[in-house]
């Protein structure tokens, strides 16, 4: 299972720790309360600070996908190192739900071993990867939508990601061509007009991979619904 996960919190501080995980290592998701669905989750003011992780399977840093609740602010990973990230991407932020995700930091990150793509990855191995989508598998869960006055589900809209900065990022070894992608989407669902959500306005800065630093020319980009986005 997940590593340390924190869901609806407010005002947390992890620090100091090692994480092995079997899913992702260290996550934040908001979730709608247990006994009341119809109140939704608050995430604010979370670090994660001074962490080993070592990741066999899904994400080492993640943010969602399940993002049910507006709020969503203020998230800090701060001096953590990837022994081994061999699953799926080593950043993400995957917003599957109504979230405002706003003021996101990661700085001073080693990457040891950057081998994503095992198992079922399939094409969801990229180094970092930012995206605003429905979910077949995220999106309609019942432990986290409302419920109408007669008995029906309610689904939310879709939120989206704006402001995230990826600073001191250090990739020491793992695959080639490793990806980076910005992804947000136009929801195509009945009811929500297809209504664009965008990634907006993400920074990344003094990114090293294997020793070479990434620009905005670098290869393996991918931009989708995706506005504001700096690398230098």
């Amino acid at each position: 299972g997940d590593g340390i996960s924190l869901q609806s919190c407010k005002n947390i501080t992890v620090k100091n720790s090692f994480v092995r995980s079997w899913d992702d290592s260290l996550v934040v998701k908001n979730y709608p309360r247990g006994e009341n669905h119809n109140v939704q989750g608050s995430t604010e003011n979370i670090l994660f600070e001074n962490c080993i992780v070592w990741t066999d399977l899904a994400q080492s840093m993640e943010i969602g996908y399940e993002c049910v609740g507006e709020t969503l602010t203020n998230v800090t990973f701060k001096n953590i190192t990837v022994v081994h990230a061999l699953h799926k991407p080593v950043i993400s932020i995957h917003n599957a739900h109504n979230a405002q995700i706003t003021n996101i930091l990661y700085d001073g990150i080693t990457i040891e071993d950057a081998s994503m793509g095992g198992g079922d990855a399939g094409t969801n191995r990229q180094l970092i990867d930012i995206t605003v989508a429905y979910s077949g598998t995220w999106s309609d869960q019942n432990h986290l939508l409302a419920t109408n006055p007669d008995g029906s589900r309610k689904y939310v809209e879709l939120g989206g990601v704006d402001g995230v900065t990826i600073k001191n990022v250090t990739v020491l070894s793992g695959g080639n061509n490793l990806s980076l992608r910005f992804m947000g989407s136009v929801d195509t669902r009945a009811g929500f007009g297809n209504s664009v959500h965008y990634v907006k306005n993400v920074t990344i800065e003094n990114l090293v991979i294997k020793g070479v630093k990434i620009t905005s020319g670098y290869e393996f980009i991918t931009k989708t619904y995706a506005t504001g986005i700096v690398i230098k």
